[in-house]
């Protein structure tokens, strides 16, 4: 009468009973396997913003154009600008000046350039970004007014209108005290300023390619002498990108396998303890005619009905959290955001699939050690 009662109670054929009549147990256990979802996938998210932000502040311009500063001779030397200018590929170059402004994110800053252009060239320069003004107005000459994107500016706490440089915050890189007249949208990290002082050779230049013609414009400039020219192309802005990331990937990556290894480990425990309290259960339906292997599909539907349940509710936690910070955090920084990159999204499928996999593992341990006959005696 006891196994009876056991069998009664447990419902092993049933996945969905065991999972109503086992609450508090599987409640653990999804809890767990969502808690772990969350932590992964907002670390994810934090990695998604610096990435992004380190590619908005150098592959979000050298994608449309090549900047050529001056060497290390101090000037942009005569015959890098005829080469540059003698080539079909060449759509349009203009002279700048650049200062930098930081971008703080969440582990540490980057420099954002500042270019300072002539006024004929201020309109050509947004449209060939991909940028546009979304609010305020273009910059007067030489008035220390400039064109912030709208990132930039949150990132910097500032509105339109307001003032900032070194002569307000002396930890600020952009000298003088500069005026924001406008705010731009668009996939780059910049700011943009006017001068109708002529620029000459000892500055640098922004070289834009024809459609299509950037990577061929670009052979022009390749193995330049850093004595002549210091250029910064696309393919330089990627290795860069790289080598900064590079860290910051192999830490998203070790905390990753620490909390898959985790909750795999912390799975199989939990397996093996219920599992085991479990086989004289077990042992009285092998002696009803029900094979090992049956039975063991059974545990395996409790088991991915549970991780399913886990994954749906970290996701639900995920959406919420990731909200509030939206909200609370990284809008008000000017953060990229995404609710669930690529790699939030691997994450959130290999946890429960892991934890599934270590869970069946002493499942199929405890089965393939029960004796049936032998238990059922020492009950009799």
């Amino acid at each position: 009468m006891r196994l009876t009662k056991t069998i009664t109670e447990h419902k092993p054929l049933s996945a969905y009973k065991y999972f109503l009549n086992n609450k508090k147990r599987s409640f653990s256990m999804i809890l767990a396997i969502a808690v772990s979802i969350l932590a992964a996938m907002v670390f994810q998210l934090v990695f998604y913003a610096v990435a992004e932000s380190g590619r908005m502040s150098m592959s979000g311009r050298l994608d449309y154009l090549t900047v050529v500063y001056p060497g290390d001779n101090g000037i942009v030397t005569k015959n890098i600008t005829d080469k540059i200018k003698g080539s079909s590929n060449l759509e349009k170059i203009v002279p700048m000046l650049v200062s930098t402004t930081d971008y703080y994110h969440l582990f540490g800053n980057l420099n954002i350039p500042v270019y300072e252009i002539n006024s004929e060239n201020l309109s050509y320069v947004i449209d060939r970004l991909g940028m546009k003004l979304v609010t305020g107005s273009l910059p007067k000459p030489d008035s220390n007014e400039i064109l912030l994107d709208e990132k930039t500016l949150k990132n910097k706490g500032k509105r339109l209108g307001d003032y900032f440089g070194r002569e307000i915050n002396p930890d600020e890189k952009m000298p003088g005290k500069n005026k924001i007249a406008g705010v731009l949208k668009g996939d780059c990290l910049i700011g943009l300023m006017i001068t109708n002082n002529s620029l000459y050779q000892q500055n640098g230049y922004l070289m834009f390619a024809k459609d299509g013609k950037l990577d061929s414009l670009n052979q022009v400039v390749t193995n330049v002498s850093s004595l002549d020219a210091k250029i910064q192309t696309k393919e330089y802005a990627e290795k860069f990108r790289k080598e900064e990331l590079g860290t910051l990937l192999t830490a998203s990556s070790i905390i990753a396998v620490i909390i898959i290894f985790i909750m795999s480990f912390a799975a199989g425990n939990s397996s093996y303890a219920q599992y085991f309290s479990r086989r004289y259960e077990f042992a009285m339906l092998q002696s009803l005619g029900y094979s090992r292997f049956r039975i063991l599909i059974r545990a395996a539907k409790e088991i991915l009905l549970i991780n399913i349940a886990g994954l749906i509710m970290g996701i639900l936690l995920l959406l919420i959290v990731a909200l509030g910070l939206k909200i609370l955090i990284f809008d008000p920084k000017g953060y990229p955001f995404v609710f669930i990159s690529p790699g939030g999204l691997f994450l959130a499928l290999i946890i429960p699939m892991c934890t599934m996999v270590f869970s069946l593992i002493p499942a199929w341990w405890t089965l393939s050690r029960v004796d049936h006959m032998d238990i059922v005696e020492k009950y009799e």
